[in-house]
């Protein structure tokens, strides 16, 4: 199977059901590859042939009987599957149930090893926004529940070394219980009707009046859901009378969803929720729009000691007297997701604009949430506010784009005031607000996030995010895209994505703005031509160079086993050139490798053989390359640098690199008065010309690396437990281990290594690939 290798993510295209899937009853074994097409976000799958480049990634894997999935994690990042179900293709609003079923194994074998013990996780979501708490799914079989009022229900599923196989659904359709108006003429008779677990739809109409306002769950853990939506099904209030009030232990069973409430008004300071008032309980509310409400604390929702769940609401126009024109939460935990809360009004004066916090035990995260255009005296997007000595309100704000608020007084900020509460800002954009952005307190930690006039955190940036449109969205050059935490998962993206989260509210969905997308070129000397796109194996490049004239900024050139007689060149380009499987050979009348063209950390050589060539391994003048896990051998000289070139160096082999002028080992050589070389957990020749080399803190070492053949050109490293043998692509033992097995970077992931590996990466050019020498018996057969 000799499929080229993607290495963009194909996330959530649309968001859609896959063409042709039928959801009803569905099936995969995983003896095609239709779960590419299927799935509607997933790491990048790899073929088996490949050295994965450093990310998560699925693989198929066959074990003694049958062919599944594995996921494959990479730095504490695990890999990620999911699928967006629905009865129809439309994607139409009607309730759905079934299961979500699959068998879950751990193989513990020469390609995939279990230390630390794999794992394998699930959550489920109505809308793809807001989801479950992760599950963990131990080895065997597994069924899933799954129900959703939206229409659609997602599963993703997340691991890492774990197996997944004989993939199922079964969804049906669920037929509503009580219909308004065709059983009941009110809405509140028709809750009154039902039971915990009925479901209730409301057909589209303008719903206004005694039974139609006010209307109150009772505490029952049923369903309210329009048959069309917001736009269509109105709840029309007026002075006196919200929407809707929770305040009898309602739970997330209680469901909302797929309302607009409009037109509530309540005068006096103390009145609490135009549209929604929650009181000591935590429904659902899902797809809803509050609308030109007015109260004295919250004009469209306020929660007091309430656990509500909220997806998808749209707040706008409403108004408070005193504190939160669109959302008031005291002593609450709350879940704000995929919400917009726009042109509401703190007036009083008063504070929280947007949204007012407050309560020691209040607990409230919103995500992917825009929170714009607000007005207050302070604190017009969010104001947050300590309450007491020693107990604070609690408030995360991720991946949140909070700008164009105003202040109608001399507040301190105008985006978020953190009144000394305990803030969380991550991935976020706060721009374009009045006063401050983020108001300074020692209780905020604030990172990866773009904060107008700065802000002290890890990786802030402060630079106009370049909006597209009144919405938020990023425009194609915004320094905020792929600028998010890189431990934050990007997978829910559009590709190309840039393997990074974007900033801002739509940073992690399908609405994100798409990165630089990163092509993979494939190099080939044996069957590659010169007019081939390199874009497969297929349609290699015959040389390197051509792939990488081909190449922009980001891009990979994966280069297949052989010898290369070329000198190339990088021509300044931050990519990265590796070998794809077995390490190639690259050999050069002059130098292998030059960088001469400001070449910086982002322009990365690694998993070559550099031999034989006419002066030497790599030249660089005044550039400073990542040269990572390459064999230098049997060059005039090893790394030359010059003109205060810094090449980082990682898990090389430099050795016996003889000038014939002088016949002096030359590994490093560098021209300048004095030259510190960034050289680390390497394997080096020490001669005269490299004693800057700090070999004892960066962990080098200068013994012989106990190649399995010097003389003939073998460079694979001598072990006792297991040595490939490129040519016949099987493998041997020796009586002695290379002291470079095992001797990289710790912090560089062995997983490609085949086992055992020691949990330890190898040095040279073999390291972290799947004919890297063995360092001890298999951990598991």
């Amino acid at each position: 199977m000799n499929r080229p290798v993607q290495i963009v993510v194909l996330a959530l295209l649309l968001a859609l059901p896959a063409a042709g899937a039928n959801w009803t009853n569905y099936a995969d074994d995983f003896s095609t590859d239709q779960v590419e097409s299927d799935s509607y976000l997933h790491s990048t799958f790899y073929d088996s042939q490949i050295n994965p480049l450093p990310e998560p990634y699925l693989q198929y894997h066959v074990g003694e009987t049958t062919r599944g999935l594995v996921f494959m994690d990479h730095e504490d990042r695990p890999a990620e599957l999911g699928y967006c179900l629905a009865v129809d293709a439309a994607r139409s609003r009607r309730m759905i149930s079934g299961t979500f079923s699959l068998d879950v194994s751990f193989p513990c074998e020469a390609d995939v090893a279990q230390v630390p013990p794999g794992e394998l996780f699930y959550a489920v979501s109505p809308d793809g926004m807001t989801w479950s708490e992760k599950q963990s799914l131990g080895e065997g079989h597994h069924e899933i529940p799954v129900r959703s009022t939206e229409g659609t229900c997602y599963v993703r599923l997340s691991g890492a070394r774990a197996k997944i196989d004989n993939v199922r659904t079964s969804l049906s359709t669920v037929v509503a219980t009580i219909r308004v108006p065709t059983n009941y003429g009110t809405i509140q008779r028709a809750i009154d009707a039902a039971r915990d677990g009925d479901i209730i739809e409301v057909d589209s109409a303008e719903y206004t009046g005694p039974g139609n306002w006010d209307l109150d769950f009772r505490g029952k853990r049923i369903v309210l859901r329009s048959k069309n939506g917001p736009q269509s099904t109105i709840i029309l209030c007026k002075d006196g009378h919200r929407g809707f009030y929770f305040h009898q232990g309602e739970s997330s069973e209680s469901v909302l969803s797929g309302f607009t409430i409009k037109g509530a008004r309540f005068s006096g300071s103390n009145t609490l929720g135009g549209g929604i008032y929650c009181e000591a309980s935590g429904p659902t509310i899902l797809n809803c729009i509050i609308d030109d409400c007015v109260a004295g604390r919250g004009g469209a929702i306020a929660c007091v000691a309430g656990e509500p769940t909220v997806s998808g609401l749209t707040i706008r126009n409403c108004s408070a007297t005193v504190d939160g024109g669109g959302v008031y939460l005291i002593d609450s935990t709350a879940t704000f997701t995929g919400c917009t809360i726009s042109n509401n009004i703190a007036s009083n004066p008063a504070r929280g604009g947007g949204v007012f916090c407050e309560g020691a035990s209040s607990d409230v995260a919103f995500h992917n949430c825009v929170i714009s255009g607000n007005y207050a005296a302070d604190g017009a997007g969010v104001f947050a506010e300590r309450f007491t000595a020693g107990s604070q309100c609690r408030v995360s704000l991720a991946n949140c784009t909070i700008a164009g608020n105003r202040l109608t007084a001399a507040g301190a900020a105008g985006g978020v005031n953190t009144g000394d509460a305990d803030v969380t800002i991550l991935n976020s954009i706060v721009w374009g607000n009045d006063g401050a952005g983020v108001s300074p307190s020692s209780a905020v930690s604030v990172g990866y996030s773009n904060i107008q006039g700065g802000y002290w955190g890890q990786e802030n940036i402060n630079a106009d995010p370049l909006f597209a449109d009144s919405e938020y969205h990023l425009g194609f050059q915004s320094p905020c895209i792929d600028a998010g935490d890189p431990s934050s998962s990007f997978t829910g993206e559009p590709a190309p994505n840039g393997g990074r989260i974007n900033l801002g509210a739509y940073g992690g969905t399908v609405r994100a703005t798409q990165g630089v997308e990163r092509t993979v070129f494939h190099v080939n000397v044996q069957t590659g031509r010169s007019f081939h796109d390199g874009r497969s194996r297929e349609r290699a490049f015959a040389s390197i160079q051509a792939a990488i004239n081909a190449a922009g900024e980001g891009d990979i050139v994966l280069v297949w086993p052989g010898v290369y007689r070329e000198k190339i060149s990088f021509q300044g380009k931050a990519i990265t050139v590796q070998s794809a499987a077995d390490a190639a050979v690259i050999t050069a009348p002059d130098y292998a490798c030059s960088f001469y063209t400001g070449e910086n950390a982002g322009s990365v050589l690694a998993n070559f053989v550099i031999t034989g060539c006419g002066e030497g391994g790599i030249f660089c003048n005044g550039a400073s390359p990542t040269l990572k896990n390459l064999t230098i051998v049997k060059n005039p000289s090893g790394i030359l640098a010059y003109a205060g070139a810094e090449p980082t160096i990682v898990n090389c082999i430099i050795w016996a690199n003889t000038n014939p002028q002088n016949n002096q080992n030359a590994s490093l050589s560098a021209w300048g008065p004095s030259y510190t070389w960034k050289a680390s957990y390497s394997c080096i020749d020490s001669t005269t010309t490299d004693k800057t080399v700090n070999w004892k803190t960066a962990n080098n070492i200068n013994t012989d690396p106990l190649f399995a053949n010097f003389a003939g050109g073998d460079f694979h490293l001598r072990s006792r437990h297991g040595r490939y043998l490129s040519a016949s692509g099987t493998w041997t033992t020796d009586n002695v281990t290379s002291p470079c097995v095992d001797a990289g970077d710790p912090w560089d992931d062995p997983r490609n290594e085949p086992q055992g590996n020691g949990n330890l990466i190898n040095i040279g050019a073999y390291g972290g690939t799947r004919t890297a020498s063995k360092s001890g018996p298999p951990l598991c057969q």
